[in-house]
């Protein structure tokens, strides 16, 4: 995904696509975690904001990071009680988060003053 041509933030919204793909993934096979499914729970919904943009095809990155974090929640749970069998997540309130998505976070944190 990394040598998609004109990827918002490369290597950022890559590594970000791939690990809902990698919590969908793990929804579907039966272990530790399992809910239930055959098919992976994440469908790709993000990706159109980075691959496709808007009608006019400009790439949204600020659209793909609220897709982001709706499904991140849905996959793995809210902030400070993310489950995953395959992926550790850090508490960011506990110190600094390695590999945060910098971008992610201050448009994030821009719009919870709207």
């Amino acid at each position: 995904k990394r040598a998609w041509p004109a990827l918002p933030y490369g290597y950022q919204a890559a590594l970000a696509e791939s690990l809902l793909e990698l919590l969908g993934l793990e929804r579907a096979v039966p272990g530790p975690g399992w809910q239930g499914g055959s098919t992976p729970a994440y469908d790709s919904r993000c990706l159109p904001h980075l691959a496709l943009g808007s009608r006019i095809g400009q790439p949204s990155y600020a659209n793909f990071c609220h897709c982001f974090r709706t499904e991140l929640i849905r996959l793995a749970g809210p902030e400070g009680a993310r489950r995953s069998v395959w992926v550790r997540f850090v508490d960011t309130r506990r110190g600094p988060e390695v590999g945060l998505l910098l971008a992610s976070l201050f448009l994030y944190r821009s719009s919870e003053n709207d």
